[in-house]
């Protein structure tokens, strides 16, 4: 199993889900389950629509964080080897040759095929293997932080209008309670759908044009291509439903080179 043993990004990552529990567990309790016992929405399909969406965030986050996301094989290439022909680079740490897309991760230790950037959020590098699953992440991550500060729309809406309903009474103890939980988690989803709205727009950006973070502080030459093309190697084939799956790609598509030719 792929995993970066990097403290850092360990804490992040921890950091990431107890935020991520805090907010589910706060929305669920300030507002899914007081709005369905005042019969302002119906229970089960809300908890379960929100509880999917959450599913779909965490799985894509262990899929950016425990797949390989591209690495080279270690010690495939002959430092010593006296051909002067070879027009690839090597790396002197991994041993192993790499075209100008690849790069080496210091925090991986490997070399990552069409690495943009290591992202400690996830405590891995997105690469070849890997964009998928990250953009996907921040996609359903918008999506369920749109759902949760809706529903807490809501609940203060129903309060704005109904001010008579027990869910807004302020002689409810649980009212507070939902109140000290409902305010601090509204903050906080603000706070991550600005951020996260700008990592998605800079990585549908280069999903777009086909560059990385890297390439253009390199400035590589980038192959210009249809985005069509870009999209089925980002995403793992033609067009079909498990795109939007958080399913690895098969590691055998004819898209990607990752030792490139002597």
């Amino acid at each position: 199993m792929w995993f970066i043993k990097d403290s850092e990004g360990i804490k992040r990552v921890s950091a990431v889900y107890l935020m991520m529990l805090f907010i589910i567990g706060s929305v669920i309790k300030a507002a899914i389950i007081p709005l369905s016992r005042a019969n302002f929405l119906y229970f089960g399909p809300c908890l379960a629509l929100y509880l999917f969406i959450a599913v779909l965030v965490f799985t894509s986050h262990l899929q950016s964080m425990l797949t390989d996301p591209g690495s080279l094989p270690l010690n495939s290439f002959e430092i010593s080897n006296p051909d002067s022909k070879i027009s690839t680079q090597v790396c002197l740490r991994c041993k192993c040759i790499k075209n100008l897309r690849t790069h080496h991760c210091s925090k991986c230790q490997r070399c990552i095929s069409k690495m943009d950037h290591h992202c400690r959020w996830i405590n891995n590098c997105v690469g070849f293997y890997t964009q998928k699953h990250f953009v996907l992440f921040l996609v359903y991550s918008l999506i369920g932080m749109t759902f949760s500060f809706s529903l807490l729309l809501v609940r203060i809406g129903v309060c704005g209008r109904y001010k008579s309903s027990s869910i807004c009474s302020s002689s409810n103890y649980e009212n507070y309670i939902d109140l000290s939980l409902g305010i601090p988690s509204s903050i906080s989803i603000l706070g991550f759908f600005l951020f996260i709205l700008k990592v998605l727009e800079e990585q549908i950006s280069y999903i777009r044009y086909n560059i990385s973070t890297i390439d253009l502080l390199k400035k590589t030459p980038i192959e210009n291509r249809s985005l069509i093309t870009n999209l089925q190697e980002t995403f793992g084939g033609k067009f079909s439903p498990l795109w939007f799956l958080p399913i690895r790609i098969n590691k055998t598509s004819d898209s990607h080179v990752i030792i490139a030719e002597i």
